[in-house]
């Protein structure tokens, strides 16, 4: 079954509202001491905001992303660092593709599972018992509450991303403005 663009909007939508939600939610397991817990939500909601940028990407006609696209946890914390990448590089003025998407944007899935997860429940390994409230560090959590923090705001603001038909210097003009925008900084 295809995907209509009325689809694609409403799960943009749907998937920033949850993202929001779950950062929420994180920054209150964060306050509470909760690292593991803050951890885990925080990545789920990095996840969510990629869920949106897939979206955004199909609605703005870019090929190759599938439905199970959506439903990747690998694909959609790759495409929230994507996303990232590509404001940091459009509000310094540089846009190269091969950098926003690139191997050093990808990461360890199972990794980042394990750690997602680690504050959830507790396994049986080869290694003993792991997970559990201890598993994830406050260095670790504050990381993931920063990353979670800037892709959430970068997502509430994809409706704006809209490309209208221009050339490509409009296009690169434009995106500058946008992330500068997003970042808080004023057009230069």
């Amino acid at each position: 079954m295809e995907m209509t663009r009325e689809d694609l909007v409403a799960l943009r939508d749907a998937s920033v509202q949850n993202a929001v939600s779950l950062l929420h939610d994180a920054q209150l397991l964060y306050l509470g001491s909760r690292w593991a817990g803050a951890h885990g939500m925080a990545t789920l909601a990095v996840e969510e905001a990629g869920k949106a940028w897939l979206c955004h990407q199909k609605l703005i006609g870019l090929p190759g992303i599938t439905r199970q696209d959506l439903s990747s946890h690998a694909h959609k914390a790759i495409a929230a660092r994507q996303m990232i990448a590509t404001v940091q590089q459009a509000s310094e003025k540089i846009f190269n593709l091969d950098e926003v998407y690139g191997e050093h944007h990808d990461y360890a899935a199972d990794c980042d599972f394990y750690l997602r997860m680690a504050g959830f429940y507790v396994d049986l390994t080869e290694h003993g018992v792991v997970g559990g409230a201890n598993s994830i560090t406050e260095d670790q959590a504050s990381s993931s509450m920063v990353v979670a923090e800037v892709a959430v705001r970068m997502a509430k603001t994809l409706p704006e991303w809209e490309l209208p038909d221009r050339e490509p210097d409009q296009v690169n003009a434009w995106l500058v403005n946008l992330s500068n925008r997003q970042l808080g900084k004023e057009a230069e």
